[in-house]
């Protein structure tokens, strides 16, 4: 099914573009992150970060850091 669905995607380098995106929610949805928030909050703050905070930014420490983010509000 999924196939004929993704059978005229566009140009050639549309559809592995797409899993990389569909990889990134899917991986959000998985840790319990809301997969808006998460790459809202990314992409406006890559273009200040330097490439060794990258592992800052990766789903699983961003939830992390929101999540006891939450806990000091409250």
């Amino acid at each position: 099914m999924g196939r004929k669905n993704w059978l005229f995607f566009g140009e050639a380098e549309a559809g592995e573009r797409s899993a990389v995106v569909y990889s990134i929610i899917e991986s959000c949805r998985g840790r319990g992150i809301d997969p808006y928030a998460y790459p809202r909050d990314v992409l406006t703050r890559l273009p200040s970060m330097m490439n060794w905070q990258i592992l800052d930014i990766m789903p699983e420490a961003w939830g992390t850091t929101q999540r006891s983010m939450v806990a000091k509000a409250a």
